[in-house]
């Protein structure tokens, strides 16, 4: 698969499926100011901060740029860009094949 083909399924992926809709089911966030904020699953002293308008994410602490729905799932499962396109396929087809971190 060339980059182009990466890009362009990755793109159509994530405008199927909602940020906050899936990242809700890895931790628990909530409403501030037009944002979503939780505490954040990748270090122990940030905030992830979820921008619904932008379909964006990131930690200041931990990941201060931020990333798309991909970026999340790949580092959630911690297990690179294959596993998360996977993950990211399965939502966007309803298959839901995830590991909920506690």
């Amino acid at each position: 698969m060339t980059q182009q083909e990466l890009d362009n399924e990755v793109s159509v992926l994530e405008s199927q499926l909602d940020i906050v809709d899936v990242i809700s089911q890895y931790l628990p966030l909530k409403k501030k100011e037009g944002l979503f904020v939780g505490e954040c699953c990748f270090c122990e002293k940030g905030k992830l901060w979820v921008f619904p308008n932008k379909q964006k994410w990131n930690c200041g602490n931990c990941h201060p740029v931020q990333w798309g729905l991909l970026g999340f799932l790949c580092e959630v499962g911690d297990d690179g860009l294959e596993d998360g396109l996977q993950s990211l396929r399965n939502w966007a087809n309803k298959g839901f094949d995830i590991d909920i971190i506690e």
